[in-house]
């Protein structure tokens, strides 16, 4: 039973692979942004005690200009041991050409005091990542790597690039979170935000971390934080998997999960179908099979989107949150999570049946609310269902459940937002209290 099951992944990453054919993208070298905040500390001396790598950073820098779309990453890494040099050495950048550029700015080696200038961008391979292929989704990421020739213990690696370009899915929205201590000390850690008057940077501190200093010049607001990353306790017993002590900062352009409704409704109407399309045709078949009772028709309906249209997600850029043309994935008969569960409130919405899009986060179940609103704090979409008078939570991307529609199991979730009129957390093990999933 196994070689089937392996041909058919492999005729489904071929045929992809395919019909996403596009030419390998390029990178460039340029110099460095003249936008950047100096740094105004040193780093501090790592004790070689805590390193377990046999390398460490003696600098983390990212810096993002929001204005200009634009992310920059600076690091140092001192090799400490022989072991060291085997990751070390290794440089990558990964990104998405669909709406990203890579520039590369600086690669060299400290080695006795002496600058080696290793910045050769013939020497940068690029090739298609997709390591999200494995969970059946294709993302367009690329990666462009190297690997560096003679690293020796004691060596400093200097490498800068910037990645240039935003996802247009979230509307000229910035979102991000960054951590400020790990595993692993480092000498220093310089993080900035560069925010045009006019724009509003909502910051979210977690887990004890840090407050922001400020600075404004040239009409340019800079948030930024600047400091050693200390050595955390590491893993800790008896915790969920999702949970993370170490401290955190939550920044984003997304004021309230109102506002991050309304984004996601913008991104996913609801669509009208078009009478005499292939998809409006076969939605009449189904009425009339049901006749014309909705909880019929909605349980064919759901049973043709989990069991007929297959999970496969293609994912690139936009399409990372934005589903694709109900019409395409009835005709493809395949699609992720977001595809079916539009494809299937589409369906439901010709024959007068209100649904809503539900944001869900498959590794978290519990303080979803208390993040920092942006649509980073999702991972999963599905679908609620208001009929006869009651609401029934469904996942169409769970396939031959069987059974009557309303009695169908629905996975422990745990908080979800509901992205009806007026936006709500709802809390799974609360609604089957209520009788409602």
């Amino acid at each position: 039973m196994r070689k089937p099951i392996l041909l058919t992944a492999l005729l489904v990453f071929i045929g992809i692979s395919a019909m996403m054919a596009q030419p390998v993208p390029k990178i460039s070298k340029s110099d460095v942004p003249k936008w950047l905040k100096p740094i105004s500390v040193k780093p501090q001396q790592i004790n070689l005690d805590d390193i377990s790598l046999g390398y460490y950073y003696e600098l983390l820098e990212e810096q993002v200009h929001l204005g200009e779309q634009t992310h920059y990453h600076n690091t140092t890494t001192v090799v400490s041991d022989e072991a060291g040099a085997e990751n070390a050495g290794h440089l990558e950048v990964e990104f998405d050409p669909s709406y990203q550029k890579v520039f590369i700015h600086r690669v060299e080696i400290e080695r006795e005091g002496k600058i080696q200038n290793r910045l050769d961008l013939s020497k940068f391979k690029v090739i298609a990542t997709e390591n999200d292929l494995k969970r059946f989704i294709y993302n367009g990421s690329y990666s462009a790597f190297t690997i560096l020739d003679d690293i020796r213990k004691g060596d400093k690696i200097r490498f800068s690039c910037s990645l240039v370009g935003f996802n247009p899915v979230f509307e000229g929205k910035y979102f991000e979170s960054c951590y400020l201590e790990g595993g692993e000390p480092s000498g220093l850690v310089h993080i900035v935000y560069v925010v045009p008057e006019g724009r509003i940077l909502n910051i979210r501190k977690q887990n004890g971390a840090i407050s922001e200093k400020k600075i404004n010049k040239n009409g340019l607001n800079y948030y930024y934080w600047e400091r050693p990353s200390q050595l955390t306790d590491g893993y800790v017993d008896y915790v969920p998997y999702w949970f993370n002590q170490n401290p955190r900062v939550e920044v984003s352009e997304f004021s309230t999960w109102r506002q991050v409704a309304e984004w996601a409704k913008r991104v996913n109407p609801i669509h009208k179908l078009k009478p005499g399309t292939e998809l409006h045709s076969f939605v009449q078949k189904l009425w009339a099979e049901s006749n014309e009772d909705q909880e019929q028709f909605f349980e064919k309906s759901l049973d043709f989107v989990q069991n007929s249209v297959r999970y496969m997600g293609v994912e690139m850029g936009e399409n990372s949150h934005r589903a694709h043309n109900p019409e395409i994935v009835f005709k493809q008969r395949y699609g992720d999570c977001k595809d079916k569960s539009l494809l299937l409130a589409s369906m439901l919405a010709d024959k007068g049946i209100e649904s809503s899009l539900v944001l869900a986060n498959t590794y978290q179940d519990k303080e979803l609310d208390k993040v920092q609103p942006s649509p980073a704090a999702f991972n999963h979409m599905v679908l609620s269902v208001f009929i006869n008078s009651q609401m029934k939570a469904v996942d169409p991307t769970i396939s031959n459940q069987g059974g009557p529609v309303m009695e169908r199991y629905f996975p422990p979730y745990g908080q979800v937002f509901l992205l009806i009129q007026a936006p709500i957390w709802m809390n799974w093990k609360n609604l089957i209290k209520m009788g409602f999933w």
